[in-house]
């Protein structure tokens, strides 16, 4: 068994004897747990099956830092749309998004080539006052070379319907758009990291693949 599966079985041996000892379980516990199966490799779905038995066994509601670790496990084993629903589901319930859940957020929609909707997160988060980070932004960024990839490698055929359709299919624009929120992200005092740096990269690679 590897380091990080015997910290999954400690974890849990961990959660069992403190029920066994009379201490009710908590969302900080089992977000505990989630990332520990997270790190070990484990499927997400043991994320759903820890979110469902503390709501419905333990009669715990799960905390924003549950649900932000369940979207990340999900993310990690490329499953976007899962990542998604995650969200949703936890804005149902009455909880509010912070950054770093949004930022999960926009780095499914990079993994998934969701431009559209990364550009609608960051008008949500306005409309709720919430800050983005550093982080967030280099998120969009990866979502805007997602884009302009997708676009410079479309078939020429494609292109052409789609031209026809008046979409447009220029990977410039992802690439217009990532130099706008760079220039957002340094507005907020935020000096750009080899993530933003890398974000920026890919983008333009793209460009040139294109050409």
């Amino acid at each position: 068994m590897t380091q990080n599966g015997r910290r999954v079985e400690a974890a849990e041996l961990a959660l069992r004897d403190s029920m066994r000892r009379g201490i009710e379980p908590n969302a900080t516990m089992y977000a505990g747990l989630i990332k520990a199966r997270q790190r070990a490799g484990r499927h997400p779905r043991e994320s759903i099956g820890a979110l469902n038995r503390l709501e419905v066994e333990d009669g715990v509601t799960p905390n924003r830092v549950v649900y932000t670790a369940a979207m990340v496990h999900h993310l990690r084993h490329g499953l976007a749309d899962d990542c998604l629903d995650l969200f949703h589901r936890m804005l149902i319930r009455g909880i509010t998004a912070d950054a770093v859940s949004y930022t999960v957020l926009m780095q499914a929609c990079a993994a998934s080539d969701s431009l559209e909707h990364a550009s609608t997160l960051f008008s949500d988060m306005d409309a709720e006052k919430i800050e983005p980070t550093r982080a967030t932004y280099n998120a969009f960024l990866n979502a805007c070379a997602a884009r302009a990839h997708s676009l410079a490698t479309l078939p020429r055929a494609r292109k052409s319907h789609l031209r026809k359709l008046m979409v447009n299919v220029s990977p410039l624009e992802p690439l217009k758009l990532a130099h706008r929120q760079l220039g957002a992200m340094a507005e907020r005092g935020f000096a750009p990291d080899a993530a933003t740096y890398m974000g920026l990269l890919r983008t333009h690679s793209a460009i040139g693949d294109a050409a």
